[in-house]
């Protein structure tokens, strides 16, 4: 697998009140990369314009060394994403919803779709309507991770999920990185709980990039110090 999974170059969105602002930075192949910012920062304009939901004003978005727009099709059988929007059919089951996804990518694993219900305690012949906002986030996250993909793109993907089954998330992740050589994008609040798992940050705040920089580097720079303390003095 080539080093560089997400390439980012200058993007640049613009809305009436705020602008994300020639952000860049790069996912290398098998590493977790937290996207830390506060609420409005911009996090989920840069997720959304990789994914293809918006499309930017400005700036270039390479997946696997190709062009968003040129392969859109290709790249995204590739990626895992989890976030806010819940796309899937919700008068289905997730029972129901193995065998449309059968059809949706092309490496689908229905075996492996079933162990990670299993594993986040997620309901298999209950209503997807019937579902709280964090099982539709576990039945998301288990849908994500089922179909091989190489990039796994996370927005908020532990919110409303309670305290064990955001371990067992956080553990599967980090074995996806470590042992499967699998590239991660992940923005949190959860600063303290991601701290251990994620090798690369970028820290944007009001549109604007902060930093972007190995955990390991920022931490020997301040070895007093916790990511979060250093975080929150980042952004002062």
């Amino acid at each position: 697998m080539m080093e560089d999974v997400l390439n980012i170059k200058n993007l640049t969105k613009r809305y009436n009140e705020f602008c994300l602002n020639s952000i860049s930075f790069t996912l290398r192949a098998g590493r977790i990369l937290g996207l830390l910012g506060s609420n409005g920062s911009g996090k989920s304009t840069i997720i959304k314009s990789i994914i293809g939901l918006i499309q930017p004003d400005s700036g270039e978005i390479e997946i696997f060394g190709k062009s968003l727009y040129s392969d859109e099709l290709w790249i995204k059988n590739k990626i895992g994403y989890v976030g806010d929007d819940f796309f899937y059919p919700e008068d289905l089951t997730s029972a129901s919803l193995n065998i449309l996804m059968g059809s949706v990518y092309d490496e689908w694993e229905s075996s492996k779709f079933k162990t990670y219900l299993e594993r986040y305690n997620v309901p298999k012949k209950k209503q997807i309507a019937t579902f709280s906002k964090g099982m539709k986030m576990k039945l998301s996250l288990s849908v994500a991770l089922s179909h091989n993909p190489d990039l796994i793109i996370l927005d908020e993907p532990t919110e409303g999920i309670d305290t064990k089954d955001r371990h067992e998330i956080l553990r599967d992740l980090e074995e996806l990185s470590k042992n499967q050589y699998k590239s991660i994008l992940i923005t949190t609040h959860h600063i303290s709980e991601m701290e251990h798992i994620i090798d690369d940050l970028v820290i944007i705040e009001q549109g604007n990039m902060i930093v972007t920089i190995g955990k390991k580097e920022l931490l020997e720079s301040r070895p007093d110090c916790t990511l979060e303390t250093i975080y929150m003095d980042l952004l002062k």
